[in-house]
């Protein structure tokens, strides 16, 4: 550090302020005849400490400031990142292992002696750790370039190594992931390129949900590698009844096939299927002869009905949204088009109707009459004083035929039912709907999930809101106060790849207005199958007499696995603001059933069902390490690729990289002398000293 004295006036002014207090403590000293008697020491010594105290001001009145120069050195980071998915552990017996897990301790001991070290381990997701267990489920590479990227952003990091067997099994090829990293890349090659002789079930494709009495398809895809003129044997096991058993010849080295079967729904609930190929002798990796699926069995699908006053991209979007969904049934048609009735559908979806062009007088009295669930989008097309008659909770008062471009802001409040976090972090960036200009009348019963933002400003305008009177025996309605919910589609898909935020959404608003109304007082409600590595999530709601949601008393949940001598576990749901949520964890695989209770009003309310965990061996399924994806990375990027065997290498070619250096930054810091009481205290202590010498010898 170095330090320099600075004033707003030339520095040689300081001529003036020894000039001065020289002056102050001659005229005082020297030419006061009341000080004769005193002697020439003493008045050397008062005269001296006024000299000081008068210098200092003087020079405190020139404002002087130090300047502080600080250098900082930064040492480059190296960040190691770990493949810790279980095609790791495959590949290895424990020996090799825990052999590795030593190479790679002392590997990066060297480099902390030279550099500053960070370690990740990624797979489902990246985390900080030195400790590698190798049990994720799937490798994925976005998470851990976009880490990278937004932990370092503007860091001296001198390279990143990755040590990994280069297969991934989710998300894009990692070699277009890394435009943006402006330091090499060193790959580590790991697990063993050999093709053994092999079979596997690569996919299972099947309906999630089949219907009771109906057959339905699975269809299995099987490869096999050097195996030609083998017979393998598959089967399909149903609680315990093998449903399909059949032979098949392998006819090349390189073989391929898909294997189609027909199944029949039995039994209404979750069905839990086991696909198994029996094992071959040459095999080296039986861990890919199975899979596991859960299909839910239902009585009967739900009817949709989709009714518009013309055609709409908003309406495409739901389409797509719920395309493939196999619990509902979706039909569209135009109002003037439709001639059935609306009692054959569990939910009806009027896309700006009641129009300007067209009443829909019969369609509506039909559906306020026969309490059908609706969801209504209005928009410029809209007749709101034909809605506004409806009085089904919400009121639209339009001046003139005026519209508003409308952001989404988030109700945190909102309790109807659980807002997917990924939905919730879109809501920002999704863009505006066409919005009618006017005033907004909301109902009591009321619920609104988001709000109206107009030029910023946040108002309490319903964007999409819920009226839920249901104590008068009132079907559930949904309002959906704009049009162009379309591009919010493109959007999330532009932002997260995927449409699955968006179509989330509309299917919980589907699924909470379509469910058949019951009186209920107690309602729990939870996924029938979950993968190994998902959270299980429970929701629970508890309604008084007149259907309003309540909270005060505890909610039990207690988990009984019925493959494990029906081992119990007991949970406590957590409180919402007006409901109840429950977020375990992972679980083991296998089948449970669960039993929630409460007490209201001093009765006990009870709730049972059952769900399925089900294996994800993904990783399983190749275990083959894939180098040239490694070599490809590394190439691109500057770096090299090595095998586990050469980290000597990797860390004398880190050493010699001229471009991995230390960085020195300096800070500049200004030091205001005026802003230091010491000195304050150093003037005091010298006008006291004079004052006390002065008073002492009787100057005063």
């Amino acid at each position: 550090m170095s330090q320099k004295l600075l004033t707003e006036a030339p520095l040689w002014f300081v001529i003036f302020c020894i000039i001065t207090a020289l002056l102050y403590s001659f005229v005082l000293y020297l030419r006061d005849r009341r000080l004769k008697e005193i002697s020439i020491y003493l008045k050397t010594v008062m005269g001296t400490l006024r000299f000081v105290a008068v210098f200092i001001i003087a020079f405190l009145l020139l404002t002087p400031v130090f300047k502080n120069l600080e250098t900082t050195i930064e040492k480059p980071v190296i960040i190691f990142a770990q493949d810790n998915s279980q095609s790791i552990k495959l590949a290895y017996n424990d020996e090799q292992l825990n052999q590795y897990k030593q190479n790679i301790a002392n590997f990066l001991k060297k480099m902390e002696e030279k550099y500053k070290v960070q370690i990740y381990s990624f797979g489902e997701e990246t985390q900080t750790t030195d400790s590698f267990s190798f049990t994720e489920k799937y490798t994925s590479f976005d998470d851990l370039f976009d880490k990278v990227q937004n932990d370092f952003y503007n860091k001296n990091v001198g390279a990143i190594i990755v040590a990994s067997d280069g297969i991934y099994n989710k998300g894009v090829n990692p070699i277009y992931l890394t435009q943006e990293i402006p330091c090499p890349i060193y790959t580590i090659g790991l697990g063993d390129t050999t093709i053994y002789p092999d079979i596997a079930i690569t996919k299972v494709r099947h309906n999630k949900i089949a219907f009771l009495n109906n057959k339905f398809p699975i269809q299995v895809y099987v490869e096999a590698k050097k195996l030609k003129n083998k017979t393998f044997n598959l089967k399909v096991i149903n609680q315990g009844t093998e449903i399909y058993s059949d032979n098949f010849d392998i006819n090349s080295n390189d073989f391929a096939t898909i294997i189609d079967i027909e199944a029949e729904a039995k039994t209404v609930g979750v069905q839990r299927y086991t696909i198994k190929i029996t094992d071959l002798p040459e095999e080296k990796n039986t861990a890919n002869n199975f899979k596991e699926i859960a299909i839910e069995i239902m009585d009967s699908r739900q009817k949709i009905l989709i009714l518009a006053n013309s055609p709409h991209p908003d309406i495409s979007a739901i389409q797509n949204a719920l395309k493939g969904k196999e619990s509902y049934k979706v039909e569209y048609f135009r109002i003037d088009d439709f001639t059935g009735s609306l009692l054959n559908y569990n939910l009806v979806i009027l896309h700006q109707l009641p129009s300007l062009s067209n009443s829909a007088t019969k369609i509506l009295s039909e559906l306020k009459t026969k309490n059908i669930p609706a969801i209504f989008i209005l928009g410029a097309q809209s007749s709101f004083n034909n809605f506004n008659t409806l009085d089904l909770g919400l009121k639209i008062l339009q001046a003139s035929s005026s519209y508003d471009e409308s952001t989404a802001t988030l109700n945190q409040e909102f309790a109807l039912f659980e807002i997917h976090e990924d939905f919730a972090e879109l809501v920002s960036a999704l863009p505006p709907l066409i919005c009618p200009f006017g005033t907004y009348t909301k109902s009591a019963n009321l619920k609104v999930l988001l709000k109206q933002k107009i030029n910023s400003i946040a108002t309490e305008n319903p964007l999409i809101s819920f009226s839920t009177n249901e104590a008068n025996n009132a079907a559930k309605i949904c309002f959906i106060s704009g049009e162009g919910i379309w591009r919010w589609r493109l959007t999330d898909y532009m932002k997260n790849k995927s449409h699955e935020s968006f179509d989330l959404l509309i299917n919980k608003i589907i699924q909470y207005l379509a469910l058949k109304q019951n009186k209920e007082k107690f309602v729990v409600t939870t996924e029938k199958i979950f993968q190994e590595n998902q959270n299980l999530h429970f929701d629970a709601e508890v309604y008084n007499d007149s259907y309003e949601l309540v909270n005060k008393e505890d909610v039990t949940l207690e988990i009984k696995d019925k493959d494990k001598d029906n081992k119990i576990y007991n949970y406590i749901f957590d409180k919402s603001e007006k409901a109840y949520f429950l977020d375990i964890g992972t679980f083991p695989l296998g089948d449970y059933t669960y039993s929630a209770k409460t007490v209201f009003n001093n009765n006990t309310l009870t709730k049972s069902g059952s769900f399925s965990i089900i294996a994800l061996n993904t990783e399983a399924e190749n275990i083959v390490a894939n180098h040239s994806t490694l070599l490809s990375l590394a190439s691109q990027n500057q770096g090299m690729f090595y095998t586990e065997n050469q980290l000597d290498s990797m860390f004398v070619n880190i050493s010699d990289n001229q471009n991995i250096v230390p960085l020195s930054y300096t800070k500049q810091q200004f030091t205001d002398l005026l802003n230091l009481k010491w000195l304050f205290f150093v003037i005091l202590l010298l006008l006291t000293a004079e004052w006390f010498l002065r008073k002492y010898m009787g100057a005063y």
